[in-house]
């Protein structure tokens, strides 16, 4: 029995995607190693939404049944069959998830250095999807989103009929425009950043092949170059400081940033540890500083 039913059906929607999603991040927390996250993620959220949202469970994954809510076929008004839920999923989160994560696992094997708008767009494309499929649910007069579309389902109360089969017309094709515009502004504002930070961006992939960091983020601080760092395997101190000096010194040798320049590394272990290393640019060498959150790093993200 739904325990939210006062909400109106697309902020509801919303909301129960949230829900969704935090599940699904503890259970990948619980269940996956840190090293495979991305394409391990698509796997378990293909079984949770799959199962979820198909007549095997009701027509709701948990999120929406805390909200009252059932996906049914705008075909038949019925609840979807496994195959229809795994395409929806497939449309939408599932989407999302490749195209974040494909091109970096190609990026990173070949090691690529090229410009930060080209190793970049997939994220453009993936925002696209998200944020167009959100502008979708919020301001047409359908309420279906990019997923809904694709596999002909749409969003109902427990208690309600299925809606009537709608055709696609101008509040779609504009609540489509509205979000790819509002995609587009974020993305760019993500990537125009100060000369280091892009240039770092350029060679990140290069950087990362076959070590066992992934960059998660970079900023300039009071002229210091501040780059967060997620470590997949648990190291010694010794190790971890063994590392961290040889990224300095590739990013110095890359010309990303000049040997003058100072650095700071801000670094999460799989242990959940957060520390802190500089280069101290007269000293040229790694020290260990007082523990920091990666949170101040402000556009790292967890890989």
């Amino acid at each position: 029995m739904a325990m939210i039913s006062n909400l109106q059906a697309s902020p509801a929607r919303l909301l129960a995607a949230l829900i969704d999603l935090f599940l699904i991040r503890v259970l990948a927390g619980t269940f996956l190693p840190s090293n495979n996250w991305g394409l391990g993620t698509f796997a378990l959220a293909a079984l949770y939404f799959s199962l979820g949202n198909s007549e095997f469970m009701g027509g709701g994954t948990p999120g929406k049944k805390l909200f009252g809510l059932k996906v049914l076929s705008i075909n038949t008004g019925n609840h979807i069959g496994l195959g229809k839920s795994f395409l929806r999923y497939l449309a939408y989160p599932g989407l999302i998830i490749l195209l974040i994560e494909l091109p970096q696992i190609y990026f990173r094997a070949n090691g690529l250095i090229a410009s930060p708008y080209l190793l970049e767009s997939n994220m453009l494309l993936a925002m696209l999807v998200f944020i167009g499929s959100v502008f979708l649910i919020l301001f047409s007069k359908a309420q279906m989103g990019l997923h809904d579309w694709i596999a002909s389902t749409s969003i109902a109360r427990l208690n309600e009929e299925h809606k009537a089969k709608q055709g696609w017309s101008k509040p779609e094709s504009l609540s489509v425009s509205l979000g790819a515009c509002f995609a587009l502004s974020l993305w760019l504002f993500g990537v125009n950043q100060p000369e280091p930070v892009k240039q770092l961006s350029s060679h990140r992939y290069h950087l990362e092949r076959e070590n066992p960091y992934r960059i998660a983020g970079s900023q300039i601080h009071n002229s210091v170059l501040q780059i967060a760092v997620f470590f997949l395997k648990d190291l010694t101190e010794e190790e971890l400081v063994e590392k961290i000096e040889i990224l300095s010194n590739s990013i110095i040798d890359s010309n990303i940033l000049s040997a003058e320049r100072s650095l700071s590394f801000f670094v999460r272990t799989p242990d959940g540890r957060d520390l802190q290393f500089n280069r101290d640019s007269n000293e040229k060498k790694i020290v260990k500083v007082e523990t920091s959150r990666i949170s101040n790093i402000g556009n790292a993200k967890e890989p």
